[in-house]
């Protein structure tokens, strides 16, 4: 008999407190608006520094000559140079957590939202108990892992530093004379997923304390909210567009605002209102509402391939996936290297086979990432680190061109037709652009030796793969010279080579290879030159392995769109896989980055990708995580293990679609490809010869990206999440409809109770809720859609 646990799992409670006058909100009232904007996309909110923050015009205006004057809030203080085009801005002690910039044009006033750091310092203390020390330092999620930004100092008899964190919880380790150890002053310590532990640190209030907006009624030309808060300092704030309503949109309703739709919102196809919330301590969560010519979209078929937050993306590594025409087929030839370093012959004509054979439209896919197309080398070459192995440019991430397509993966003609394909079955096509760096064998590298960046250190040392010590000027390797973007010829180079791809094929963005490496200045420059050359929505997605500081600072309105969430990946990745890890720390990561990136952030979600370990190995047993990934895929036929990695990843792929961001899925992860590290984890595509897991795996992937596409709830809903040992519950909302994911992750069944009546909802996967309870078989998930 099969044991059952009944476990009760109920949202922590919220004051819901009646409008009263202590609820603010904008006096000034935006009369008219202009018929031609100044800023054509809704700009996303500012997060100040501590101390100054320069925030870039060009980010907003395409022409920032056009600003006659310029508002802050109460608590700021600022310069403009007006030459540079740049504000200088400093938040004051007594500036609100939410905070606003105004821009006035032509007698119109555009609205930025500023967001106050919510950093606090927090002091950390190493005893080292009598013994002799000359260094003590930090390392962890907090500073990229990188022990030279947090050094201690001695202060007495123990060491001491203070650092400044946002809310969340950061792993870390103590450096005491370059030896790595945890915390002896801090017992709470989570599994590396690397077979040891990290010590693990809080910071900041519980989010469960914030204040609360959601979407409650729709009505004719209006809509209400509903407010949950504790401090009665309570404000909110409201936008069409980058114009921000006052009084006379917006009144009292019971317990509710109602907020009235602006007439001029009828002229515009697609534009949005937006809706913020703060009291004196924290912001709170934000609401994001599509309009099609003035009214709240109701139906998602309204939703198109253009609505961002409606991209459901997959991963397709050009050379591994589909071999559409052989006569184009050309292995380098080399006798050290190996076949899985060498090209298999999968190209641009196979990817649109696939596109018209209706492979994508199955899966329910709208957005494509293809790997680099580019001009590669025709011949080997050798890696400076161990175990120094040979490889071809299979992968596109060498490149001697940066806008002639590779005639291995085909020519310009080809990747026009796919993407015309594409785009008539609404589907978008990002390519991969690398622009860090080029190919040795780049002609004009070899013309302009001038235009690379350091290789050789004052200190002997290679600038090879230093990624966090010389992040911007760092080499891949020694025959990939990365670029200096200080000098302008390379600047305008690159700015003018990316462009050419969307004006030449109206590809619809970018994924952008290392993008911490890059200066901010190309991506601002890039990002400018686009908005000038095209009035079409382009999605640019970057990859950053890093902080959330990090990786923010490359998020915003004249730069990336989002970036992959790296940090919630690898916590997913843990709980979903090891059987040993509980649902908490990936429920408190994903809490954090809707905290840190918004509400309704464009962040990529994954579920592996061609740089990493297949998740179906790792969580089959077939892999270790604790062993050397790479060299186990050149040593070892990696296989997946148990079959209960088919349960695992069909749950994690649950999970990207529930949650706020673009899922992104690895070519493969629908029928949970095994492998190792790269570049195993870079096997041939398989469409036939599929086993009934593998069939059924894939099936369920449909089904949810089905869910995700089909239900406004998954795109712009408010989302609460709870979780508790191997429970957890995502549940998103927009207005009266709730989609409510439920997993269990133990090796038993459980009962669940969600706080929720779904006994009236539609489950999605054949488990039938009684009440607010179900059963779930273990290793499952259940999705319920239903109204409030």
């Amino acid at each position: 008999m099969r044991s059952r646990s009944l476990i009760k799992f109920l949202p922590k409670g919220l004051m819901i407190l009646a409008i009263c006058n202590c609820i603010h909100f904008s006096a000034f009232s935006q009369a008219a608006f202009p018929e031609k904007q100044a800023i054509p996309n809704v700009v996303v909110p500012v997060t100040l520094n501590q101390d100054t923050t320069t925030i870039y015009l060009t980010d907003f205006f395409i022409r920032p000559e056009q600003i006659d004057s310029v508002y802050f809030s109460k608590g700021i203080k600022y310069s403009w140079d007006k030459k540079s085009e740049t504000i200088f801005v400093t938040a004051k002690e007594d500036l609100r957590p939410l905070a606003e910039m105004k821009l006035w044009s032509k007698g119109y006033a555009y609205s930025i939202v500023l967001k106050k750091s919510a950093k606090k310092a927090y002091e950390f203390t190493y005893d080292p108990k009598g013994k002799k020390v000359t260094s003590v330092q930090l390392a962890g999620e907090m500073n990229d892992w990188s022990p030279k930004k947090s050094p201690f100092h001695q202060v007495g008899n123990v060491w001491k530093a203070s650092i400044d964190l946002n809310p969340g919880t950061y792993q870390y380790q103590i450096v005491v004379d370059s030896q790595w150890i945890l915390d002896p002053a801090n017992s709470v310590k989570v599994d590396n997923n690397n077979g040891g532990f990290n010590s693990l640190f809080t910071s900041g209030t519980s989010s469960a304390d914030r204040p609360l907006v959601g979407t409650s009624k729709l009505g004719p030309g209006s809509f209400t909210i509903s407010i949950k808060y504790i401090n009665p300092a309570f404000s909110f704030v409201v936008y069409w567009q980058n114009f921000r309503l006052g009084r006379d949109y917006i009144k009292h309703v019971g317990d509710e605002m109602m907020i009235t739709i602006p007439e001029e919102a009828k002229k515009m196809e697609r534009s949005y209102i937006r809706v913020f919330c703060s009291d004196t301590f924290s912001v709170g969560n934000d609401i994001l509402l599509p309009l099609q010519n003035g009214a709240i979209i109701r139906d998602p078929a309204d939703i198109t391939r253009s609505d961002k937050q409606g991209d459901v993306m997959y991963f397709v590594l050009v050379d591994r996936f589909c071999n559409g025409d052989p006569a184009n087929d050309k292995k380098v030839v080399h006798p050290d290297i190996k076949p899985q370093a060498n090209y298999y012959g999968g190209d641009l004509e196979g990817i649109r086979k696939k596109i018209d054979d209706g492979y994508f439209k199955s899966l329910h896919i709208n957005t494509l990432w293809i790997s680099p197309i580019v001009q590669n080398p025709e011949t080997a070459f050798r890696e400076f680190p161990e175990p120094h192995d040979w490889y071809s440019g299979y992968h596109g991430y060498w490149p001697i061109s940066l806008t002639q397509i590779d005639h291995r993966f085909g020519s310009e003609k080809v990747f026009k037709q796919m993407t015309d394909d594409a785009h008539k079955n609404n589907i978008n096509v990002l390519i991969d652009l690398v622009a860090n760096h080029v190919h040795e064998d780049y002609p004009l590298i070899k013309k302009h030796p001038e235009w690379r960046t350091q290789l050789d250190l004052p200190d002997g040392r290679k600038n090879i793969r230093l990624w966090d010590e010389y992040r911007l000027t760092t080499w891949f390797d020694t025959f990939l010279p990365t670029l200096d973007f200080a000098n302008k010829d390379v600047l305008k180079l690159e700015v003018d080579s990316s462009a050419f791809w969307i004006q030449h094929y109206g590809i619809d963005g970018f994924r952008h290879d290392a993008t911490k490496h890059i200066p901010t200045i190309f991506w601002r420059a890039l990002t400018l030159k686009l908005k000038q050359e095209t009035d079409r929505p382009l999605y640019q997605l970057g990859e950053t392995y890093g902080s959330k500081e990090l990786i923010g600072s490359y998020i915003g309105s004249g730069m990336m769109d989002g970036q992959f969430d790296f940090n919630l990946y690898f916590d997913a990745r843990a709980a979903f896989a090891k059987d040993d890890v509980t649902f908490d720390k990936v429920a408190a990561t994903l809490q954090q980055s809707i905290d840190f990136y918004g509400s309704h952030h464009l962040m990529g979600n994954i579920s592996g990708n061609h740089d990493l370990p297949r998740f179906a190995s790792l969580a089959g047993g077939g892999l270790s995580f604790s062993e050397d990934t790479r060299k186990a895929g050149w040593d070892r036929d990696v296989k997946m293990g148990s079959d209960s990695a088919y349960d695992k990843m069909a749950m994690l792929i649950a999970f990207i679609n529930a949650i706020p961001g673009v899922p992104v899925i690895y070519y493969g992860d629908e029928i949970a490809m095994p492998g190792a590290g790269d570049p195993d984890n870079r096997r041939m595509m398989v469409f036939d010869g599929l086993n009934d897991k593998q069939k059924k795996l894939k099936e369920t992937v449909a089904a949810l990206f089905a869910l995700r596409t089909s239900h406004l709830s998954l795109m712009y809903g408010e989302t609460e999440v709870y979780a508790k040992g191997d429970i957890m519950i995502i549940q998103r909302s927009y207005f009266s409809e709730k989609v409510i994911f439920v997993f269990n992750k133990s090796k038993q069944p459980q009962t669940i109770e969600t706080g929720s009546n779904i006994g009236s909802y539609t489950p999605q996967f054949g488990h039938k809720a009684n009440g607010n309870t179900v059963e779930l078989p273990p290793l499952s998930f259940e999705v319920f859609v239903g109204r409030k």
